[in-house]
C-alpha cells in the first residue's frame, strides 16, 4: 500500500511520507497527553521523541491539515524479531477537528504497517483513556500491565495488534 500524495483530499487533509522537518513542526504543538507519555516513559522531549521514533522507523507517515502536519505515525523494526514492529503515533490537538477522517485513516495506517510486520506493539500510558479506547476500537489487545513503568514509575500497558490471519492456499488433494 502506498500513500496517495497526488492531491489534497476533502477538508484539506493529506497523507504523505514523513520527514525530519515534520518532527520540528510537530514538536511544539503535540497533545499534552503525548508529551506526558514520552516524558514519563522515556524522559524525552517532544522533539527528541519524534526524531528518535522517525529515525528508527522503516515506515513513517504524516497527516497534514491545510498543509500543516497534525500527526506523525510510524513503525520501527524489533531487531530480535523480524515479524514484530514497534508502532507509534504522536499528534497535535488538531486531530480532533478531523476525528472521523483520522479514524478511517488509522485503519489504513495499520494495513500499511502490517505489510511488513505480523505483530505491531508498544507500551501505552494507562492513564490515557482516549488512547486506550482508540486502540481498542482498532482491534488492539492488551498484554502485561506495568504499574510502575519508565522514569516516572507510572502505569503502562502493552498493546498488540496482529495482522489478519491469511487462509492457507488451497491446493489439489492427493489420495493414495
Amino acid at each position: 500500500m502506498t500513500l496517495d500524495t497526488s492531491s489534497p483530499s476533502s477538508q484539506g487533509i493529506r497523507l504523505r511520507p514523513g520527514t525530519f522537518e515534520d518532527c520540528q513542526s510537530l514538536a511544539p504543538r503535540l497533545r499534552p497527553d503525548d508529551v506526558q507519555e514520552v516524558w514519563s516513559l522515556l524522559r524525552q522531549t517532544p522533539l527528541e521523541a519524534l526524531e528518535s521514533s522517525f529515525g528508527l522507523s522503516d515506515q513513517a507517515v504524516v497527516m497534514t491539515l491545510q498543509g500543516v502536519p497534525i500527526l506523525m505515525a510510524g513503525v520501527a523494526p524489533v531487531p530480535s524479531d523480524q515479524e514484530r514492529g514497534v508502532i507509534w503515533l504522536l499528534g497535535t490537538p488538531e486531530i480532533k477537528s478531523v476525528s472521523r477522517r483520522f479514524l478511517i485513516e488509522s485503519r489504513a495506517y495499520l494495513a500499511m504497517f502490517h505489510s511488513h510486520y505480523r505483530c505491531l506493539w508498544n507500551l501505552v500510558d494507562a492513564r490515557n483513556t482516549v488512547h486506550l479506547r482508540w486502540l481498542h476500537w482498532l482491534g488492539f489487545v492488551w498484554g502485561n500491565f506495568h504499574p510502575e513503568a519508565g522514569h516516572d514509575k507510572t502505569p503502562f500497558i502493552e498493546a498488540f495488534h496482529y495482522a489478519p490471519a491469511q487462509a492457507p492456499e488451497a491446493g489439489p488433494s492427493q489420495v493414495d
